[in-house]
C-alpha cells in the first residue's frame, strides 16, 4: 500500500492517532508526516482539530475522503492485475507440467497468499483435467506422504513451492519453485 494511502487511511479508521504513531506506522520521520499533515490541511484534505495543546484531532474532508478512494481503488486494481498475473503464470506452469504426464502435486508452504493462489488454480485445473494434490507445511510431512506412494506414482508427482528450494531433496520427486 503506498504511504499516502496508508496515511489517510489511518486517520479515517482513528482520527486521534498522533503523529508519532503514525510515522512508526508509515516508517517515516517524525517531520515528513508533519509536513504531510500541514500540505493536506492546506489543499483541504484533512482538518485538524486542536484537543489540548498536545492533542490535535484530524477527519477526513469531502475532498480527502474523494482522494482516499481514489488512492484505494487504484491500489485495488494493481494488486488484482498482480494476483491475475501470478494466477495465469502457475495454471500455465501447470498445465505445462500436466502436459509432461504429472498427474499429482505436492503443496509444500503455508497457506499464505501465494498458496491460496496454488490451490484455488489446482482446484480449478482439477474440474478438467485428472489430477490430484496434497498439501503439506514441512519437509518430514512431504515426505511421509511420498515414502508410501507407489514407484509409477512418485514418477507421475512434483512438489510445488514458491519459496527459496528445500535444503533436503525430495528425491525422486522434483522440486519445482512456482514463482522462478
Amino acid at each position: 500500500m503506498n504511504k499516502e494511502l496508508h496515511l489517510l487511511d489511518l486517520i479515517k479508521s482513528d482520527g486521534n492517532v498522533n503523529q508519532r504513531h503514525l510515522a512508526e506506522e508509515l516508517d517515516v520521520s517524525l517531520g515528513t508526516v508533519n509536513k504531510r499533515l500541514q500540505h493536506y490541511e492546506e489543499i483541504n484534505i484533512i482538518e485538524s482539530i486542536r484537543k489540548s495543546s498536545r492533542k490535535i484531532e484530524y477527519t477526513l474532508t469531502e475532498s480527502g475522503h474523494t482522494l482516499h478512494n481514489q488512492l484505494l481503488t487504484e491500489h485495488i486494481g494493481s494488486c488484482f492485475e498482480i494476483i491475475a498475473n501470478l494466477k495465469k503464470s502457475i495454471k500455465q506452469q501447470l498445465q505445462q507440467l500436466i502436459s509432461e504426464e504429472v498427474t499429482h502435486f505436492f503443496v509444500q508452504g503455508d497457506m499464505d497468499d501465494i498458496g491460496r493462489v496454488v490451490k484455488m488454480c489446482l482446484l480449478e485445473i482439477s474440474r478438467k483435467e485428472t489430477i490430484t494434490f496434497t498439501l503439506f507445511c514441512n519437509l518430514a510431512e512431504g515426505k511421509q506422504c511420498m515414502h508410501h506412494m507407489s514407484e509409477d506414482k512418485q514418477k507421475q508427482s512434483i512438489v510445488l513451492g514458491w519459496t527459496v528450494s528445500p535444503e533436503d531433496s525430495y528425491d525422486p520427486i522434483t522440486y519445482k519453485n512456482l514463482l522462478s
